[in-house]
């Protein structure tokens, strides 16, 4: 679960919500008129003080008389009139009403354009609040050409260095935001604080807008290195300059807070999310939205720490304020009430799950369209219940709709595809249908792969570590479901070794050689274009991250059309650089068994030994992960595949560090040592000896713990050290063979290895579930939503 940055800074008309008063009432024309227009003010300062209080509901109604009122007394055409139709537009839109604001939005802009000169400021004003709405909606190609007309006019209007400029910039650049159109948003959301730092105090308010927005662009980028000074920045002028208890600092706080806890800072997350959640009960109403939001944060957080106690009330208190101060088929209850069916549900209280799953889908289908991605989330996690309950043909229905969903709206190489595929690969395992399980988990796996070659390259090594935490689980599945459901299926070993092969020590082979290594053996038009393809990664890893947030069929066209074009250019840099560099050629393409292969001496095989945890999906939830065991896969030159189960980690365990340590130990005579290596030897390589007669040449990729040990000490039933017997040859993994440019020479002399355990995993089950099922962790319009200011 997640939430998002909330954006500050969208320029509203009415309610207060302009730096200055662009409308102005005209003067009564008689005493009745007057006394009527009075009651019209009295009402409208009656409608702000509710609207800040999130009394949506209760505002409407007297905002409907203040329109009628200034229409029966001042005429269809009256500034007032323009007014009083943005403010009922704005409470219809925040209650997720967008019908009905739409033509109030519209009429408030006719209105301007027949009465003002096509420069006005005040057209502008309602040329940006038309386009928010559309940007909630995610009618992203509506909304554009509306705020890029609301900022021309603008900077005709008004001199260069204007606030309401820089509010404009900020509004263009968080529409492409939304969009992950970065390399567009980002020069205008500086441009933007630029404006704003020459012409405002350094402690003005609005400063720590622009410096909160940019700092969330770069957060949607994975850049938390640049975000978190101006998240701070932005706090630090927030706590000079207002009040304590003001709830802009309750934005900033939480904004902060979820930058570190994505960052898994859990311990410097947590007292940001409860202050902010303080500062909002102090400043707002009990039933306010904005509280729950922030419930709902502090929530995920104690869930992601396993606090579950602490967790579910806020969840459920979320809920009940959503439910209080939105209609029913408001998209944020969907959310909640997603959320705690989620909780519900990893926690085995199935029962009462399934009715708020339930009640969370149809809430999406009736507000949103039908291949809206929110409701393939919503499928998707419905159809995980049901896998848990053994109710397997529900489950694939939900999924393969969920599926059909994404590649309707998704290229075929989108993450959310991978996530799909690899759903209904696990339910086919469950029902034991090999052919459709091995062919789904094998497209599953190649999406995944190619992701993880596009994006892998891009952010620090804690980023690295955390993006490819997110595929953990791929290398237990395909050996588990090898193990268990196909072990002699030739394909299902195939798959395996594969996804060994691809993933083992992947980090470890990112760090070791990047492109940053690369470059210094390119010639400099090949390092040019070797920039060039690092842009466009980076800006397909932003649009990816960002994902698909839309409800208009044509932005998700676009949206679809944009990754599209920008993996066809990836793909054509690729393919350029690929012929010029073989050293290139090998990092783009994926790693194949036969490629390896090829690398093999005469008389030698591969040795893959691999820790993995197996998976059982017909296990309950909580038992699907077993104990962690030791497995090696046997790679012959002529393509032979052996796979061995050597036996749980806890058995196996103990055993290696008792031969490391009596290895090292000069006070043991040979014959104490030689005890201990053939006890080990009797547990790793007796059970493959058949496979090693042959071979004078072992190619040993360890893993885990083996790491640490010297295969040449291990003596074998004849009382002979491995290094007696056979040539041997070290790598992290198999694939670290095709870096060579030649065979390994039969003659090649021993490579010993310093200790390092760089690849040692935990015995514990991987913290990402099997099933990679996303939800919807509050935030009201993720990745869009701006908190107004100025009320």
């Amino acid at each position: 679960m997640f939430s998002h940055p909330i954006r500050l800074g969208l320029l509203l008309l009415g309610l207060g919500l302009s730096p200055t008063p662009v409308l102005l009432a005209q003067a009564p024309q008689s005493a009745v008129e007057a006394a009527e227009a009075t009651e019209a003010d009295v009402l409208t300062e009656r409608v702000i003080k509710l609207y800040q209080q999130g009394e949506y509901a209760t505002a409407i109604p007297l905002a409907k008389k203040v329109l009628q009122l200034y229409r029966q007394q001042l005429g269809p055409d009256a500034p007032q009139v323009v007014t009083a139709l943005n403010n009922l537009a704005l409470l219809y839109r925040v209650q997720g009403r967008y019908a009905e604001s739409e033509p109030l939005f519209k009429e408030s802009l006719s209105i301007l354009r027949k009465s003002l000169p096509p420069s006005h400021p005040a057209i502008a004003q309602s040329l940006n609040n038309l386009a928010g709405l559309y940007e909630s909606q995610g009618r992203y190609s509506e909304a554009e050409p509306l705020f890029k007309e609301s900022l021309s006019i603008l900077r005709k209007s008004l001199p260069p260095s204007h606030p309401d400029i820089a509010t404009a910039l900020n509004n263009l650049a968080g529409l492409y935001e939304s969009q992950g159109r970065y390399s567009e948003s980002e020069p205008l959301y500086k441009e933007s604080l630029s404006i704003r730092r020459k012409s405002l105090p350094p402690s003005h308010p609005a400063i720590a807008t622009a410096l909160n927005n940019l700092a969330g662009l770069y957060e949607s980028q994975g850049r938390y290195s640049e975000s978190e000074p101006l998240y701070k920045e932005s706090l630090s002028i927030k706590r000079k300059s207002l009040p304590p208890s003001h709830p802009s600092i309750a934005v900033s706080l939480n904004n902060l807070a979820t930058l570190y806890r994505v960052q898994g800072r859990y311990s410097e997350s947590e007292p940001l999310y409860k202050e902010s959640l303080s500062v909002k009960r102090k400043s707002l109403p009990p039933s306010h939205p904005s509280i729950a939001t922030a419930l709902n944060n502090l929530a995920s957080l104690y869930e992601s720490q396993g606090r579950y106690s602490e967790s579910e009330p806020l969840y459920k208190e979320s809920l009940s304020i959503r439910r209080k101060s939105l209609p029913p088929s408001h998209p944020d209850i969907a959310q909640s009430l997603n959320n705690l069916a989620e909780f519900y549900r990893a926690r085995g209280r199935y029962a009462e799950s399934e009715p708020l799953y339930k009640e969370s889908l149809s809430i999406l289908r009736k507000s949103l369209p039908p291949s809206h991605p929110h409701i393939a989330v919503s499928l998707t996690n419905l159809a995980s219940l049901y896998e848990s309950q053994g109710r397997y043909s529900d489950a694939e229905l939900l999924d393969k709709e969920s599926l059909s969903i994404r590649r309707k709206l998704l290229p075929p190489s989108h993450p959310h595809i991978a996530q799909s595929l690899n759903n209904l690969a696990i339910l086919y395992w469950s029902r034991q249908s090999i052919s459709p399980a091995l062919l789904t988990l094998q497209q599953g796996l190649e999406v995944e792969e190619n992701n993880l070659a596009k994006n892998l390259d891009f952010g620090n090594e804690q980023q690295k570590r955390r993006y490819l935490s997110l595929f953990s689980g791929s290398v237990d599945w395909s050996i588990s479901l090898h193990q268990q459901l196909a072990p002699d299926d030739l394909q299902a070993q195939q798959l395996a070794l594969t996804t060994i092969l691809r993933r083992k020590g992947r980090l470890l082979d990112v760090q070791g050689q990047s492109r940053r290594r690369l470059r210094q053996n390119l010639t400099p038009a090949l390092q040019t274009k070797l920039d060039q393809l690092n842009q466009l990664q980076a800006s397909l890893s932003g649009l990816t991250n960002q994902g698909l947030r839309t409800n208009n069929p044509a932005d998700q066209d676009k949206y679809v059309q944009d990754r599209q074009n920008l993996i066809q250019q990836i793909d054509q840099l690729e393919n350029d650089l690929s012929r010029a560099s073989a050293e290139l050629r090998r990092e783009f393409n994926p790693v194949t068994i036969p490629q390896v292969q090829a690398q093999l001496p005469a008389q030698s095989v591969l040795l893959e030994f691999m820790v993995y945890t197996p998976f059982d999906p017909k296990a309950p939830r909580k038992e699907q992960w077993g104990a962690a065991r030791y497995i090696v896969y046997v790679l012959t030159p002529q393509g032979q595949i052996h796979a061995q189960d050597l036996g749980p980690a806890a058995d196996l365990d103990p055993i290696i560090e008792s031969f490391r340590k009596d290895v090292a130990d000069v006070s043991l005579s040979p014959a104490e040592v030689q005890t201990s290596a053939q006890k080990l030897y009797s547990q790793l390589l007796k059970p493959i000896q058949p496979y090693l007669q042959s071979a004078e040449h072992l190619l040993i990729a360890p893993d885990g713990p083996l790491n640490l040990i010297p295969f040449e000490a291990l003596v074998d039933s004849q009382n002979q050290y491995l290094v007696q017997t056979h040539q041997l040859t070290y790598f992290s993994s198999g694939r670290d063979l095709l870096r060579l440019s030649d065979p390994i020479p039969e003659t090649q002399e021993v490579l010993v290895m310093a200790n390092p355990d760089y690849n040692h995993r935990s015995t514990q089950p991987p913290t990402q579930a099997p099933i990679a099922r996303v939800c919807h962790s509050d935030c009201s319009s993720p990745g869009t939503f701006r908190t107004f200011s100025g009320l």
